[in-house]
């Protein structure tokens, strides 16, 4: 994609950039889109737009979903489908067509008329029927009412041929010369010729007379060197305006009932004008010539912008509504060009919006595959620093990039077993992974040995199945194994510091201890052995004794410990005293004072059985009172509840409207702050309407508790199954392919109505943001590196829409919900810090409030500086600024 800008406005050429020759293999086409950054940056909108030599016309079918394009060598029409964004069918011909007409909606019924006298008539399966006309011809228009095509050419005659009879009808004599072109008015249905000796003569197909003929020459205009030129187009904005081109380059705006141009411009190359056309969205009219496209004010004549394709121009569309413009032209690759300032980029290729945002960047290379980046220090130890200030040593950030060649040759030279040590480095780690096989003793590390244990019993003891391959660093995160490597993590057991804060030994030391007595009871001889067993058992017969002399307060608390729940997923029983005080369980029973280094006190107070015994027995008497009552709950009947909403207002308007709602097609849900169900009757038509907790419309989930996060769910569900396929065929795409697919297709997906749901939990949208990471380790960091956050994103088409109603571009229902603008009564720091679109935040109660859209909009509006609004409402202006400035405080 080329990026041009003529007079401060953005051109995008989407047809630049080189193309793969068909006659070469796939593999060899993946190697170019490897190698080749230009190949890899281009942009085929529509796969196949071009032609073997040349292109003659370019039109947009009427219901805009076709484009049909002839030209030549052979000479041939292709018709390509915007939704597929490819081509749909390929026919060739006899002899070159000069024009053509869409005689149908769509590409089914199509008139051709070609260079040797020949008028075809095409079907949806191929050529229907095949007549010709008494003359060569130059311009065709098709009259719907009266089924007639109007053919015009050498000659003063416009002949008619009526395709509802199949024959000639009497021709209109125009008492000119020749004639270049003709229109038709949609309007009131007039036809205009222009002729070569510089008139518009007009028709009226009803009465077919002549109604009236307009001199250029007598309107008292110079055009060009002399006062006499041709017409070569034509075209009518309203049912009063014309627009004339002329052979030396200029166009004049006529209204019908004078005979004086309103407006003259001048294209100054005196070349034919080609093309006019009237933008439908907003003031701008665009004209071209062989050389180039102008588009300027159809008021007052001021140059908008203007396009040189380098090529010779033969025909002009504009995509109807938008900023897309298709030309035909002497190259065999149809010019393609995207105007985001003309018009918005149409439905089918709404991803160019996207695009063109990510293209404002510059397109500076800062990372150099034949160059080496060196540090200030690095070019010292290489012995190269008499080289600095020179053209070998450039200067770059903190560093320098030096050539790759050069920086091998000096490291040879300063390193020369480098290569040696590389070597017997490889060799080392290709024996220990053919070595990984065989049956290895795990050696534990030196440093906190007694931790690294205690964590792999931890580990083993898990029921996850999360055990640590590499036993040197046992919590299997790099960031923490210089806990284990490094003498200043060593944790000294001995110290007063760690008894005072360890004051017990642990229930993990004393089961390593048991463990290491066992290994060596077992290990001893098979004479001591009995001996050893009889030891071992008087040792717990007196154990069991000391546990059953020992304090009753400690096995009240084991058994304690052991009926209750568990705090953040452990049982309370290998939690510490501490622990549980942290999370305010039983503060009342437990109370404590002092520091954990010294003068340390605990009281426990103790329920009595009598009082718990009482609790009880007042709660079976309350129960029991309970079930006994009697209850007027069931005095009113059910069915004399009232009824809450009966659908009279619905009922009436669509009485007024003749419209009919159909209850068994209608859906209702009730949003509250208690996040339940109504339970009241909702009626329409008689009948009762159930309610559902969610609504599925236009794509967005609604649910009852106003929460979207099953929508996010469901939608980071879907884009992270395109992220997989993407990811399963990335031996097959390049990277650049795929972050253009994840931009196009994925990433649309999840800001769909963004703007509504953009104020979920940070837990909520995180998903999303998943999502972008995995395609960032897909393509690599270094080619994500200008992929803008999603947030960032959200942030930035929240504020745009909220100009938009700020300016009224809006309904009146709409409208009245805009906050409106902030009126500071005090001068203070906060209002001359703010510009002066301010409005007022509307007060929140509640967060589900607070996270919807004005709230939440207003906030982000009110912190925006003067310079993001521009003088006058420009939206693609304003989103450029504010994309910037967002940007610089990420």
């Amino acid at each position: 994609m080329l990026v041009s800008q003529a007079n401060n406005v953005k051109v995008y050429n989407l047809s630049s950039g080189k193309s793969l020759p068909e006659w070469i293999s796939d593999r060899k086409k993946r190697q170019l889109l490897k190698n080749d950054t230009d190949l890899r940056r281009r942009i085929e909108l529509i796969q196949d737009f071009d032609m073997p030599t040349s292109s003659n016309c370019v039109q947009v079918s009427p219901d805009g979903q076709y484009i049909i394009t002839t030209g030549v060598y052979k000479p041939r029409l292709k018709c390509f489908q915007v939704d597929e964004l490819s081509l749909k069918f390929d026919r060739c011909f006899d002899s070159e067509c000069i024009k053509f007409e869409f005689l149908s909606e769509d590409f089914s019924k199509l008139v051709l008329l070609q260079a040797d006298r020949y008028v075809e008539m095409h079907a949806q399966y191929g050529r229907y029927y095949r007549t010709r006309m008494p003359k060569f011809g130059r311009d065709i228009a098709y009259h719907k009412p009266s089924c007639d095509l109007y053919l015009v050419g050498d000659g003063p005659e416009v002949f008619r041929l009526n395709l509802e009879q199949g024959r000639f009808l009497q021709p209109f004599d125009s008492e000119v010369n020749e004639i270049n072109v003709c229109k038709i008015n949609p309007d009131h249905q007039m036809l205009a010729c222009g002729s070569e000796d510089g008139k518009v003569v007009c028709f009226d197909p009803r009465s077919r007379l002549k109604i009236g003929t307009l001199d250029l020459a007598m309107s008292g205009v110079k055009l060009g060197n002399d006062l006499l030129s041709s017409v070569t187009a034509l075209t009518f904005r309203n049912g009063l305006e014309m627009a004339v081109g002329t052979s030396n380059g200029s166009i004049m705006i006529f209204d019908i009932r004078s005979n004086k141009p309103r407006l003259v411009k001048n294209h100054l190359y005196e070349l034919p004008i080609k093309n006019i056309v009237f933008h439908g969205q907003n003031n701008r009219v665009l004209s071209t010539d062989s050389k180039i496209l102008k588009i300027w004010d159809h008021e007052t004549g001021d140059n908008f912008t203007s396009v040189e394709p380098g090529v010779t121009i033969n025909d002009m569309c504009v995509y109807k509504n938008s900023g897309l413009i298709f030309l035909a032209n002497e190259s065999s690759k149809n010019s393609v060009y995207y105007i985001p300032a003309l018009g918005q980029a149409p439905k089918w290729c709404s991803f160019l919006d996207n695009i063109t945002e990510e293209l404002e960047e510059s397109n500076e290379v800062l990372v150099y595959d034949d160059y080496k980046f060196v540090t200030d220090t690095d070019l010292d130890n290489l012995g190269l620093s008499h080289l600095r200030g020179t053209g070998l040593v450039r200067a770059y950030m903190h560093g320098f990039f030096i050539d790759m060649r050069l920086y091998h040759k000096a490291k040879s030279i300063v390193e020369p077993f480098a290569y040696e040590e590389y070597r017997k480095n490889r060799i080392k780690t290709k024996l220990e992974e053919e070595r990984s096989s065989r049956i290895k003793v795990n050696k534990m590390p030196k440093i906190n040995r007694h931790l690294a244990e205690k964590l792999l019993d931890q580990k083993a003891n898990s029921k996850k199945d999360d055990l640590v391959n590499d036993i040197s660093n046992p919590l299997g995160d790099d960031r923490f194994g210089a806990m284990f490597m490094n003498k200043d993590f060593q944790v000294d057991m001995e110290s007063e510091e760690y008894k005072l804060l360890h004051p017990v030994v642990s229930k993990h030391e004393k089961e390593r201890l048991n463990q290491q007595s066992d290994k060596s009871e077992n290990d001893s001889d098979d004479d001591l052995h009995p001996w050893h067993t009889i030891k071992s058992k008087d040792k717990k017969k007196k154990m069991t004794k000391k546990q059953k002399n020992a304090f009753k307060l400690y096995s009240m608390q084991r058994e304690d410990l052991n009926h209750s729940v568990s705090i953040n997923g452990l049982k309370k029983s290998s939690v510490t005293i501490g622990e549980i005080l942290s999370q305010d369980f039983q503060k009342d029973i437990i109370r404590e004072s002092g520091t954990a280094l010294g003068s340390k006190e605990m009281t426990f107070k103790l329920s009595s059985k009598r009082d718990t015994k009482k609790e009880e027995e007042n709660k079976i008497h309350k129960k029991e009172r309970k079930d006994l009552r009697r209850s007027a709950g069931k005095i009113v009947a059910s069915d004399n509840k009232p009824k809450f909403w009966r659908g009279k207002k619905c009922k009436a308007w669509g009485s007024q409207w003749l419209v009919n709602f159909n209850s068994d097609k209608t859906q209702f849900y009730s949003a509250n702050r208690y996040r339940n169900n109504l339970d009241l009757p909702i009626f329409m038509n008689g009948n009762v309407l159930d309610e559902s907790s969610t609504i599925h419309l236009l794509g967005l989930t609604l649910t009852s508790d106003l929460s979207f996060k099953p929508y996010i769910k469901s939608i980071a569900k879907l884009a992270s199954a395109k992220v997989a396929s993407l990811y399963r065929a990335r031996h097959f795409l390049t990277p650049d392919s795929i972050l253009y697919l994840y931009k196009s297709q994925i990433r649309p997906c999840m800001e769909y109505c963004c703007h509504i749901w953009g104020g979920s939990s940070n837990d909520a949208l995180s998903l999303l943001d998943k999502v972008q990471k995995r395609i960032v380790n897909i393509v690599g960091p270094a080619l994500a590196a200008n992929l803008q956050p999603l947030s960032h994103r959200r942030n930035v088409a929240s504020l745009s829409l909220f100009y938009k109603y700020y300016n009224g571009h809006c309904s009146k229902e709409l409208a009245s919900l805009v906050p409106s603008t902030k009126i500071h009564s005090r001068v203070t720091r906060h209002s001359i810090k703010s510009h002066p679109f301010s409005v007022t935040v509307p007060k929140c109660f509640k967060n589900s409030y607070s996270s919807s859209f004005f709230p939440r909009t207003s906030v982000l509006w009110n912190s925006l500086p003067s310079s993001c609004f521009p003088d006058s409402y420009n939206l693609q202006s304003f989103k450029s600024s504010v994309n910037r400035y967002l940007a610089l405080q990420i």
